[in-house]
């Protein structure tokens, strides 16, 4: 790959559908920062070798339109959210473990 290249992730059109699909504010933001993080994955910095770059790329296609919706799904799940931030295990605050 040549430092002209320009990778977009693919289907940010249904990332942004699934953001603005999303009432919640402050999981809308969450799953903002997660897409944007994602989203930055694709850029090169400006020192970065091919090297580099390539390998903070995904190794298959990346659909963001489905990764802002699994996202979506975990972090609207309030209650699993605040039991894990308390320490929970995922088992315990899912209900999982029973």
């Amino acid at each position: 790959m040549s430092r002209s290249d320009v990778i977009l992730p693919p289907n940010e059109e249904g990332a942004k559908r699934v953001l603005a699909s999303i009432d919640d504010p402050v999981v809308r933001n969450i799953v903002q920062l997660c897409v944007t993080e994602a989203r930055m994955r694709f850029i090169r910095g400006e020192a970065m070798s091919d090297d580099e770059w390539e390998a903070q790329l995904p190794a298959a296609p990346f659909d963001m339109e489905f990764f802002a919706s699994v996202v979506s799904k975990v972090f609207s799940r309030r209650s699993v959210i605040d039991g894990i931030m308390r320490g929970e295990s995922i088992a315990r605050a899912t209900g999982w473990d029973v």
